[in-house]
């Protein structure tokens, strides 16, 4: 397992609409699977990198999925 960066835009979704604005994100976490349709993260650490960078969520989550389509760069982390 590695540790890696992951660059994704987020897509909001209110009322069963999807707002057309994404939101660009940044993961940093334990690589544990990684397959052509999607990735997990585990431990991820999350920024908001739109409009004012901040921690995202506000509660910290033990796995992060991450479609593919979703992601747009992947950096290895030196330990």
């Amino acid at each position: 397992m590695e540790n890696v960066a992951v660059y994704w835009n987020d897509v909001h979704k209110y009322r069963g609409e999807a707002d057309r604005r994404l939101t660009k994100m940044l993961s940093e976490g334990t690589l544990i699977k990684e397959t052509d349709r999607y990735i997990i993260l585990k431990n991820p650490e999350t920024i908001t990198l739109t409009d004012s960078v901040h921690n995202h969520p506000q509660e910290k989550a033990s796995f992060y999925y991450i479609p593919r389509s979703f992601i747009t760069k992947i950096e290895k982390l030196e330990k």
